[in-house]
Parts: structure tokens; sequence; C-alpha cells
């Protein structure tokens, strides 16, 4: 069974630096509100898939004080799997948007995955330590939409099967080039034929 062995963070969300040594078995997290017990979390799950499970934008995941500074956040894990170590760093390089007009975040984010010193695409590491989490939010998956089950299986599956993760690519990307092709129809921008 695989386990985290060390964590290490910089500039990710309210955590300016944090370095921690785990032990093997469960380890449990407690104390008050507002303390970064769920940005831990978010942070290993993150090393997993590559996504965060509750921020819409990367950018909510630099602090913003480093990205305002243009520093980087890093997500740094270090994985017992098999007798072997594996290595994660998810990274996130804050660069200040020429045309930021005071309405929201100035920077963009521009994210980097390393597997043991390897660059590696989000599609790579998917399913080299799988993860499975449940939140308070996830009572939806029973009382909710369909469209928020078939994405929590959609994560589990892809964790499971690399060919199911690039069948599942290639859908939506076939999806959102149909959606593009119907909206440009409806505002007479293309031709029935295409």
């Amino acid at each position: 069974m695989a386990y985290l062995s060390r964590l290490r963070l910089t500039n990710f969300r309210n955590l300016t630096h944090l370095d921690h040594a785990l032990p093997r078995g469960v380890t449990v997290y407690y104390g008050p509100n507002a303390q970064g017990k769920t940005t831990l979390l978010e942070a290993v799950y993150l090393l997993c898939i590559a996504r965060s499970f509750r921020a819409e934008n990367e950018r909510e995941l630099v602090s913003f004080s480093a990205a305002n500074a243009g520093q980087q956040a890093l997500v740094d894990g270090t994985i017992e799997k098999d007798g072997q170590r594996l290595r994660i760093i998810v990274g996130y390089q804050s660069t200040q948007r020429s045309n930021f007009e005071g309405n929201g975040l100035g920077y963009n984010v521009r994210k980097e995955i390393r597997v043991n010193r390897l660059r590696r695409t989000a599609g790579e590491l998917i399913g080299q330590v799988n993860a499975v989490l449940f939140s308070a939010e996830d009572i939806e998956l029973v009382l909710g939409a369909p469209s928020g089950r078939r994405r929590f299986l959609d994560i589990l599956l892809s964790q499971a099967d690399t060919l199911y993760l690039k069948g599942l690519q290639r859908y939506n990307k076939v999806v959102q080039q149909r959606n593009q092709l119907l909206r440009l129809l409806r505002d007479g921008r293309a031709d029935g034929d295409e």
C-alpha cells in the first residue's frame, strides 16, 4: 500500500512554508477553523490528480502575496509505494497580467508537474498514486445532479485505467468542439455543412 511520507508546501493558499514528515498509518489533524486542515487535504489530493477539489481556478492556490511578488507555489510530496520512493512536485508560477484593470486577480499561473524530476502532464500523473476523497459536500453524490456522480466516477475510473482517461479526454474535446460549432451556427457565423 502506498503512503505519503513527507509533504512540503510553499506559498500554497494560507501556508507559506511547511515541511512535514508523516508516519506510516493513520494521521489525524484537528483544531480550530481556518488553520489549514482542509488545505493539507487539498494538497495531498492535488498530488494524486493534479487538480484541487475546492478551487474553481488554479490562481486561488497561490497565496495572494506570493503571486503579487511573482513567486511560485509548490506542493511537493514523497510517496512510498511498492518499496520505491516517488516524488511528485506540482508547481504554480505566477505572472502578472499586463491588461489588468483591477477587477479580480491581477495574475495568471502556469502549472508544471514533475514526477521523480521528469516533467509530466496531468494525464500522466493520474494513476501514479490513487486517492479517494469524501467531504461533507459529497452528500450531493446521492441528492445532487447526475453530473456530480459522473464527475466522481470519472475521477475514480481515470486513476484506475489510463485508457479510460484518454478516452474521456478525447470525448470532452469533441463535445467542446461540437458545442462551439452549435454556438457559431446559432449566431449565423458557420454553415450547416460544417
